[in-house]
């Protein structure tokens, strides 16, 4: 049931992704950079104004398909504009549009990252704003971080 939410977040965030990578091109980096630093402050209050639960869903947030489908192309239009895979983003978004707790949000948010991470650099390279050895050299940080970190982490629960 939460994949199926990650999905139904990710596929109008695609469309908000396209829609947001063209216009983030039209803007002078400097601008982009001041807009995502408010915004970035805007979802640190929200996220620290919540109380979370570990329980399966979050009791005080109901899933409403209409909010769950427009929060998912907000947010990747936001990624597409600034640039960036939106995973600050997302996580507050599925948390507030789909009923999720922190956890699941977290291991859901994977889904609309990668997607919207790719759809935006796949638009930005064609324009030519995208440098592919700097690039290579995140993917395969992110995959070694990640088979290391998946790697470790049932010993550290054990020992802990």
């Amino acid at each position: 049931m939460v994949f199926k939410k990650g999905i139904i977040f990710s596929i109008p965030g695609i469309f908000g992704v396209l829609v947001g990578a063209e216009l983030g091109l039209l803007k002078p980096c400097k601008k982009l950079l001041f807009i995502f630093a408010i915004l970035m402050i805007i979802i640190a209050i929200y996220m620290l104004k919540r109380k979370y639960t570990n329980e399966s869903e979050n009791p005080t947030l109901k899933e409403s398909y209409p909010k769950h489908l427009s929060i998912g192309f907000i947010v990747g239009f936001s990624s597409g504009y600034f640039g960036i895979g939106g995973g600050f983003l997302i996580v507050p978004g599925l948390i507030y549009s789909a009923g999720l707790n922190i956890i699941q949000a977290v291991g859901t948010s994977l889904i609309s990252v990668g997607l919207f991470g790719f759809v935006t650099a796949l638009r930005y390279s064609l324009n030519g704003d995208l440098n592919l050895l700097i690039t290579s050299l995140y993917i395969a940080g992110g995959i070694l971080g990640g088979w290391i970190g998946t790697t470790l982490q049932p010993r550290y629960l054990r020992e802990h």
